[in-house]
């Protein structure tokens, strides 16, 4: 019995390490700051919404937590007042591994998800499975609460270097610009955006399957499967 459990800690392990080896197109592992301008040329979705469901499952021997969001503004990929859903990797209960040490929860950089939580999305493209998280991991993955707006990365580097040169700015987008670190206003952020987004500011999104290029580098998926949008319901 204890080898079997050491096995099926070892499996998820190594799934674990797969899956973010080589995620859904869009998707990347925590690294050095991604700004606003790589982010939006990576994500081919990009929403606001409120998260309206988080339920846990397998497909196979991979635990999952699915991630249900009613979009209130669809920035880019999906439309206002539809749900989007998608899946991540998750480890719903301790796994023992062989070394004593046990595995508890989902794995470090997926970003959570609660029921009611108010959210800004950069997604990925998902693949055949339903798999698809935030451009960046936690970078991507913005909470929206008393105004304010910030990312696990406390929004360090996202206008580092951004690219906005010729562009007419309001001050307060100014004095959002010019924050290192730290909460920004949540209107003056999603407006900016919205701007950026529908005016091409920093290139178009990663195409389904292939390789996105855009400020910041690019980035490709290993998937032997083509990579497909997360399943948007109008």
């Amino acid at each position: 019995m204890r080898a079997r459990r050491m096995n099926q800690a070892a499996a998820l392990a190594v799934a674990g390490v797969l899956l973010l080896a080589a995620p859904p197109a869009g998707a990347t592992s925590l690294g050095e700051p991604m700004n606003l301008a790589t982010l939006v040329a990576k994500a081919p979705v990009i929403v606001t919404g409120t998260v309206s469901g988080v339920t846990t499952g397998k497909t196979g021997n991979l635990p999952y937590v699915q991630i249900q969001i009613l979009v209130e503004d669809g920035i880019r990929g999906a439309a206002a007042g539809s749900t989007l859903t998608f899946r991540q990797l998750n480890l719903p209960a301790p796994q023992p591994a062989e070394d004593g040490r046990v595995y508890v929860g989902a794995l470090p950089g997926m970003p959570q998800f609660a029921v009611a939580e108010r959210v800004l999305l950069f997604l990925g493209n998902g693949n055949a499975q339903g798999f698809a998280t935030t451009v960046g991991l936690v970078q991507g993955k913005f909470s929206l609460s008393g105004g304010n707006l910030q990312n696990d990365m406390q929004n360090r580097g996202l206008f580092r270097n951004l690219g906005t040169a010729g562009r007419v700015l309001t001050t307060p987008e100014k004095a959002m610009l010019a924050t290192a670190k730290g909460v920004v206003s949540a209107d003056t952020f999603v407006t900016f955006l919205e701007r950026g987004v529908a005016g091409n500011w920093w290139g178009a999104p990663a195409p389904a399957g292939g390789t996105g290029s855009g400020p910041g580098g690019s980035t490709g998926s290993g998937d032997t499967q083509a990579p497909r949008r997360p399943v948007v319901k109008e």
